[in-house]
């Protein structure tokens, strides 16, 4: 038994995964230099009307179905400017308690009362927590994040905000394909979709945003919480009536994500192959369970969210039990990390304490049991993933033979 041990990475062993096998996303190529190189050729790093900007918006209202968009610095800054737009319909923003600071913080800058729901199965906002919330007097919005690229369509959920004129603002940031999947294959609708161009996201090019909608007057409304420094349509002027955020897009980031946007629907085909592989593989382990919905192909999968069913490993439901797993898992060098350790109002100094964990059940067990596996994007596939697997069965056999005394034993 003791020579099983020893085969782990993390006690000595020979690690499954050699280093450099995988190749981390954002995988550059040369299309992405061509791309720089475009933006130096046109003699104009910047402007928000820049021939490349313009395309960009253009190229993204057509993926995503809408009439409109308009590309700002990140995804954060499209987030505020459409929660800008629509805090003036009520003072709460109803919000899933697992989230990403970075997706619920224009709550806080628009001076709006965060009322945070539970997590359903998916990781996304639970339907009918959220609509018990929406009876309330005075909701404004209630914001959809589709985190890990999981898709949260929430039919009934849109269906009763539609009735209350609460506005629907979609958080897609880590799931490209929301927009085109909810509107071309359900044919629901949301009053804002918010993408963007961080480099760990689907249209990774560097820093960028993209607000994307129906609404012309949004759309006129970033240049009300940003600046455009010149008239849109080219006359060199400067007067604006503006909160004055600096959220001009990056002209470079955008020439890149042209080139993301054009090859999005292949890059996602690719992830779902590789998720799909995996998954199969990996839940045939007992105690390792998806963190999405049944379907591969309504979603994204910007990174690969499993979780652990500590009851099928006879282990205490405990987060110190999932994170001693995934340091035997990254001993052998498999891309995982534990990405999210705490609701998202604890990142929020406005918010801090204010709030009990235990009022939301399964966000915690979600916190403590689950873990994300990267690297699931081209140019990366099953040869380099079957080593993933062999790690996995690795780790599980000792598991199997140890379990909380591997758990409690030191390198």
């Amino acid at each position: 038994m003791k020579n099983i041990l020893n085969t782990l990475a993390y006690y000595g062993g020979q690690s499954s995964v050699e280093k450099n096998t995988f190749t981390p996303w954002p995988a550059p190529t040369q299309n992405h230099l061509n791309a720089l190189q475009r933006v130096l050729d046109s003699g104009k790093f910047h402007r928000v009307n820049h021939p490349l900007i313009e395309e960009l918006e253009s190229n993204t209202s057509k993926y995503c179905g809408t009439q409109y968009s308009r590309a700002v610095s990140s995804g954060s800054a499209a987030l505020h400017v459409a929660t800008d737009f629509f805090a003036n319909q009520g003072e709460i923003a109803i919000v899933c308690a697992l989230n990403w600071p970075g997706a619920v913080a224009a709550i806080s800058h628009c001076g709006l009362r965060p009322i945070f729901v539970d997590t359903a199965d998916d990781a996304c906002i639970d339907e009918i927590s959220a609509i018990n919330h929406m009876h309330k007097e005075g909701v404004a919005i209630v914001q959809i994040t589709h985190l890990f690229g999981n898709s949260a369509p929430r039919a009934k959920l849109r269906s009763f905000a539609r009735s209350k004129n609460i506005a629907i603002v979609d958080d897609c940031a880590q799931a490209a394909n929301v927009p085109n999947y909810l509107k071309n294959y359900l044919n629901l609708e949301s009053d804002a979709y918010v993408l963007s161009g961080n480099g760990a996201k689907h249209l990774a090019s560097g820093e960028l945003g993209l607000l994307s909608t129906n609404s012309l007057e949004l759309i006129e409304h970033v240049d009300n919480v940003s600046l455009s420094s010149s008239s849109r349509n080219g006359e060199r002027i400067f007067s604006p009536s503006s909160l004055g955020y600096n959220y001009r897009p990056n002209v470079f980031s955008a020439s890149i994500a042209l080139d993301r946007l054009n090859e999005i629907d292949e890059q996602i085909r690719i992830r779902r192959e590789n998720v799909n592989y995996l998954v199969n593989k990996l839940e045939k382990l007992p105690g390792i369970k998806r963190l999405f919905g049944k379907n591969f192909e309504d979603s994204s999968f910007c990174s690969l969210p499993m979780r652990l069913d500590f009851k099928a490993l006879n282990l205490p439901a405990t987060a110190e039990v999932r994170n001693k797993i995934v340091e035997l898992l990254a001993a052998e060098h498999v891309p995982i990390s534990v990405w999210l350790t705490r609701p998202v109002w604890e990142y929020n100094p406005a918010w801090k304490n204010k709030y009990d964990l235990n009022d939301f059940p399964n966000t915690k067990a979600i916190l403590d049991s689950m873990f994300c596996i990267s690297e699931i994007a081209p140019p990366n596939g099953i040869t380099e993933l079957q080593t993933v697997v062999q790690a996995f069965e690795k780790v599980w056999d000792a598991l199997s033979i140890f379990g909380m005394e591997l758990i409690k034993k030191k390198e």
